[in-house]
């Protein structure tokens, strides 16, 4: 299995999401850092389970998987 990573850009990212969430209540960036580290997860054992990107060459394998609970997705 190959693992899943964030470019640098997306941890930048989140982690500006995750700060904002927490301003609006205590601990929910910390779910939010917690749901697209499952999402990484899931799409490293199991890519091909998440539905390609239509507006993009086929060939490039592009996969957009949402995350539970927060409007993100990983890509």
């Amino acid at each position: 299995m190959k693992p899943a990573q964030l470019a640098p850009e997306a941890v930048a990212e989140l982690a500006e999401a995750a700060a904002w969430y927490d301003a609006r209540r205590e601990g929910l960036g910390a779910d939010l850092v917690n749901e697209v580290e499952s999402v990484l997860l899931d799409l490293a054992a199991a890519p091909a389970a998440y539905p390609p990107l239509l507006d993009l060459a086929p060939e490039l394998g592009l996969r957009r998987a949402l995350v539970r609970r927060f409007p993100y997705a990983l890509v």
